[in-house]
């Protein structure tokens, strides 16, 4: 008996991954309670989608249209674990806002009128079953007929979840599934960093100091220019001979020579410098 427990350990740990299914509903209750992380700190951030994308996405899952897979990552952690999302991100997030009412179908959406079933109690206690049309130009998820919302809720996706990944492994699985896909060139470069050197750039990108004394746009922190801006003013301060014009050269070369402790100092001159600046400096960062 013991022979054959190690057998089925030996041979599980060798498994690289596993296929699942999650619904909707499941999804949404998972991020919520953070059993499922979209926040790993070598992605890009969501709501890249533009509204009409959103849209269509969501009325194809209405449509019961089939939608590619999700892929997920575990990384056990003090034995427990935790399941990153690797890709997907965007689908995910744009129906869990869709879920939360968060913004309403755009009037340009492809297939607008969904058909569906509806069942009507009759007198005598029976059912009589009828096809319905609705149109989801400017709905929110809360203003959907009943069936239409719980067939949002069921929809499943196909999920691969990666087994046992460390965080290198994770690393590679971001870069390798959004090698075709417009990554700019500050998003491909916050996955060469590393975990650690990526969540600290990050941190730096959304202090205070980024947050109300730079000039940066919405679309500049979707697309990552706020991490770039963070990458190239840690090369200023500590490797200003070492001025890479290449990106992704850059990012490497941060990761590479740039060490955490340099990174947390960096973060400390910016909080030293934030309360000081006025409207007439801050022109000049």
């Amino acid at each position: 008996i013991e022979g054959e427990v190690v057998k089925m350990s030996i041979e599980n740990s060798c498994e690289k991954s596993m296929r699942k299914t999650y619904s909707v509903e499941t999804i949404v209750k998972k991020m919520r309670n953070k059993t499922f992380r979209f926040d790993y700190a070598g992605q890009r951030m969501g709501g890249q989608w533009p509204l009409i994308m959103q849209s269509n996405l969501v009325s194809d899952v209405l449509q019961g249209n089939p939608i590619p897979d999700i892929v997920l990552a575990e990384e056990v952690n003090n034995g427990f674990p935790i399941i990153w999302n690797i890709d997907g991100k965007q689908r995910c997030t744009t129906l869990e806002a869709f879920r939360r009412d968060v913004f309403n179908i755009s009037s340009k959406v492809k297939r607008y009128m969904i058909r569906y079933g509806s069942r009507r109690e009759m007198s005598t206690g029976s059912f009589e079953f009828e096809w319905m049309e609705f149109d989801i130009r400017g709905k929110k998820y809360s203003q959907l007929p009943e069936e239409l919302k719980e067939k949002f809720d069921d929809y499943t996706f196909e999920a691969v979840q990666y087994i046992n990944c460390s965080k290198e492994e994770i690393d590679y699985h971001i870069r390798r599934y959004n090698e075709g896909k417009p990554m700019t060139a500050s998003q491909k470069g916050i996955a060469v960093l590393g975990y650690d050197k990526a969540q600290l750039i990050k941190s730096i990108s959304s202090s205070e100091f980024f947050q109300s004394c730079c000039n940066f746009g919405k679309n500049d922190r979707k697309n990552g220019a706020t991490e770039r801006v963070a990458v190239e003013s840690v090369m200023t301060a500590f490797f200003p001979n070492e001025w890479k014009k290449s990106q992704e050269i850059m990012f490497q070369f941060v990761g590479e020579n740039v060490s955490n402790d340099m990174l947390y100092e960096f973060d400390e001159y910016l909080s030293d410098l934030a309360p000081y600046i006025t409207d007439e400096t801050a022109t000049m960062f």
